[in-house]
């Protein structure tokens, strides 16, 4: 069978066919984390009473969501209709498609007394962890037949990078579900680059050159999805991934040292090492 649209094999294929609560997906630049998501948001609207609502932080932020929606939506159902005054996809079946924005903290309670059952955040990290959140208050479902599901893409940076890191990537490995203990709600991060979507590769073969081209930082987020950079890093290189570890006693054997740091414009640092057997340090 020929689909009209369907994503790539590996993390745009992992993206739409996972059942957690919440989902992350990109880490890159360029992965096609806006056609996932805005297609994801298709996925029940057969169902009359359905209802989801995609996001960008400004307005005009949020006329790509519109573009790419434009491109697709008709071929899906030429009868899905939109109304521009409303920001809202009418699809034949009674569900609604909502595109919205959040420039302001207070938007966040123009959802106040609103049932989505899915929400979508494209660039993610550009929202603040508490407009994040209160959506999740409207996420819910009277019909057992629709799933509730939140959905997130973004590139490491921005306002809400801390509070996304701590979120999604942090708490577990890519891939891997984590059950909040508090709420019983799973999420998970999948990462994805512009490797994983061919058919931007293959349009424009000089935009991995661009990217390879940024200013390190700029480049280690947005070509390689690393979240351990930040703008001022003295070490741009230094990675968690790489040169993290987990902590651990260190044997009373290995050599043990302390270095103090007064400072100058910044207030003091001492540093605690231990030295192993292979000459590797650890702070």
């Amino acid at each position: 069978m020929t689909y009209l649209w369907q994503p790539h094999p590996g993390p745009q294929e992992d993206f739409c066919s996972r059942g957690e609560f919440e989902v992350l997906f990109g880490g890159a630049a360029g992965p096609g984390k806006t056609d996932c998501l805005i297609m994801e948001a298709t996925r029940h609207v057969h169902h009359p009473t359905y209802s989801a609502v995609i996001f960008r932080r400004t307005f005009p932020q949020l006329q790509e969501i519109i573009d790419r929606c434009w491109h697709w939506y008709p071929k899906i159902n030429p009868g899905a209709q939109y109304r521009s005054t409303e920001h809202r996809w009418y699809w034949p079946s009674g569900a609604t498609i909502n595109l919205s924005h959040m420039q302001f903290e207070a938007d966040k309670y123009s959802h106040q007394g609103k049932e989505y059952h899915f929400v979508g955040f494209d660039e993610v990290t550009q929202f603040t962890v508490s407009q994040y959140l209160y959506l999740h208050s409207r996420v819910r479902s009277t019909d057992a037949a629709i799933p509730i599901r939140i959905r997130a893409t973004t590139n490491p940076g921005g306002i809400g990078h801390v509070w996304c890191k701590e979120r999604f990537v942090d708490i577990a490995a890519p891939l891997r579900p984590y059950v909040d203990p508090n709420t019983g709600q799973s999420r998970v991060f999948i990462p994805a680059s512009v490797h994983d979507n061919p058919t931007l590769v293959e349009n424009d073969p000089a935009y991995v050159k661009r990217l390879e081209a940024l200013p390190e930082i700029e480049k280690m987020r947005l070509l390689y999805g690393v979240w351990d950079v930040f703008e001022g890093q003295v070490f741009p290189d230094l990675s968690q991934r790489v040169h993290g570890f987990e902590p651990f006693q260190p044997p009373p054997e290995w050599e043990k040292f302390m270095v103090f740091d007064w400072g100058y414009a910044k207030p003091f640092s001492i540093g605690w090492y231990a030295v192993d057997f292979d000459g590797i340090i650890y702070r």
